[in-house]
């Protein structure tokens, strides 16, 4: 493990406890974490997954990732002692694809040595966020059956399906459940292989994506994830990223959205296009812009309450306007940087959290250096950096609930404005047919 690592290990939990508001685990039980691993991830926020797998991931592991990123030597010097390796493509060059065969000797002899290895099976991200599992690419299984293959198949590789299931990662305050499946064990594609290595690597692929699709949240046409969200904002225990009150433990929101999904996906198309129909009508009819949750709650007779959230505003505001004012510079470089390196918004809320994360005890410490040219406190510097992160956190936090209270507002506001016994009916009528789908 490099010295690197080993400080990311340990400070990028605060940094996504700081973005998200829920981060878990589901089954971690079932990693058989005493023999050789292959974790194969879908691949939904570009920069954010490995982020959130090198926490998720109790052990220490090494990543793959796209040789390009690995251009800029200063870049690539941090990758690596990072501990990702780079994978060249046909884009790449056909005279770099011989690279290749140096970074799996590098992945036989890391998992030869018990240290887990992890890629994203799609091979890439969409540019936008969406529930949808790509086909997953043969990587894994040729990198798993040539560790077999190099040590004559007595390794007892696994490979471990992982889904990151987001709420939504392009947004802040937002939620994520990362599962991981059941292990799959490579000895028993060994006779298949042997006979026919294509086909033994065709079928053990085909299960990783079983694996795969099993622990995340998929719809498989990709015209119908934008009804999808709409459905999912009819339920207050789905994952919708509007979803995120805390008030419903996140894995019973995860088995809700992929009970949902499952029905969309098996569903005939006349039976989805009439519920898609429906749920359009039901949310153009109310203009909402964020007011969902709380115009659902008040639809299931759970009035809103917003006296205690405006009791946490009064008493949270002076700690989180020192929150602001202590990160206010960092808060906007994290607004226009990511944009500036990159246009491609999948990578932003990885820059953010990864720029973050340096900037702020930057920062403070300048404002410490600073602050200490004309006043001598025993030991500000690290009562500045604690308070001020610590602060600095609060304030992204108090700034949801500021967003909560002024959802609940506008969604009571709204109702007021409809005929409340024909919305009823009609929410009703589309969460019947819903349940009714085959």
């Amino acid at each position: 493990m490099t010295v690197l690592y080993w400080f990311l290990k340990r400070i990028f939990p605060l940094s996504l406890r700081a973005f998200f508001g829920q981060f878990t685990t589901k089954s971690y039980d079932l990693v058989p974490v005493n023999d050789p691993i292959i974790f194969v991830s879908n691949h939904p926020s570009a920069l954010l997954d490995p982020l959130v797998c090198g926490i998720a991931i109790h052990t220490p592991i090494h990543f793959l990732g796209r040789a390009d990123l690995f251009k800029n030597p200063i870049v690539g010097s941090l990758l690596r002692k990072s501990h990702m390796w780079p994978i060249y493509r046909d884009v790449d060059g056909k005279s770099s694809l011989e690279k290749n065969n140096i970074v799996f000797d590098q992945c036989y002899r890391s998992l030869k040595n018990g240290g887990p290895i992890l890629l994203y099976g799609e091979g890439v991200t969409d540019e936008r966020f969406i529930r949808r599992v790509k086909r997953i690419k043969k990587g894994a299984a040729r990198i798993a059956f040539g560790a077999e293959e190099a040590y004559d198949f007595k390794m007892g590789l696994k490979i471990v399906p992982v889904g990151l299931n987001y709420s939504n990662p392009e947004k802040i305050n937002t939620d994520l459940l990362v599962h991981f499946g059941t292990p799959i064990d490579v000895k028993d594609y060994e006779a298949i292989y042997k006979k026919s290595p294509s086909k033994g690597m065709l079928s053990l692929t085909r299960k990783v994506e079983e694996g795969v699709l099993e622990v995340s949240i998929h719809i498989e046409n990709i015209e119908e994830t934008k009804a999808f969200e709409q459905i999912l904002m009819l339920y207050e225990n789905s994952l919708h990223y509007h979803k995120s009150d805390g008030a419903v433990d996140l894995d019973e929101r995860w088995i809700k959205t992929k009970e949902l999904s499952q029905k969309i996906n098996d569903s005939d198309k006349e039976a989805k296009d009439r519920i898609f129909q429906l749920v359009s009508n039901f949310w153009n009819k109310l203009s909402v812009n964020g007011e969902e949750l709380y115009i659902v709650k008040e639809l299931n007779g759970k009035r809103t309450k917003r006296i205690f959230d405006l009791v946490e505003l009064i008493l949270g505001l002076p700690f989180a306007l020192i929150g602001v004012i202590l990160n206010l510079p960092v808060f906007y470089l994290l607004h226009i940087l990511p944009g500036i390196f990159t246009r491609r918004i999948c990578f932003h809320s990885g820059l953010r959290i990864a720029l973050g994360t340096v900037l702020i005890p930057l920062f403070l410490s300048i404002e410490y250096l600073i602050f200490n040219l004309f006043y001598h406190i025993p030991y500000l510097y690290p009562a500045l950096i604690i308070g001020g992160i610590s602060m600095g956190i609060y304030a992204i936090k108090f700034r949801a609930v500021l967003g909560r209270t002024i959802m609940k507002s506008r969604a009571i506001k709204k109702l007021k404005k409809v005929d409340s016994f024909e919305l009823k009916t009609s929410y009703d009528q589309i969460l019947n047919e819903l349940e009714n789908l085959n």
